[in-house]
């Protein structure tokens, strides 16, 4: 079972991946926060600062300025 193989259930599996490629993105390029919540298929640039925020303890924003 997946779960019992990583610790995660598939979709938060997924939105880990999501978030991963967020902070390489953020890193790497000037993207807007709308851009990158579009390229990563995220409902709403909300709903991605907010999972962002949840899974690094900082927003995009803060994440790309602490991190260039």
């Amino acid at each position: 079972e997946f779960k019992a193989e990583t610790g995660k259930s598939i979709i938060q599996y997924f939105i880990d991946l999501k978030i991963e490629k967020a902070k390489e993105l953020l890193r790497e390029n000037d993207l807007s926060i709308k851009e990158i919540s579009e390229k990563l298929a995220f409902d709403t640039p909300n709903y991605f600062s907010k999972t962002f925020r949840k899974l690094t303890a900082f927003t995009p924003t803060a994440y790309r300025k602490r991190n260039n």
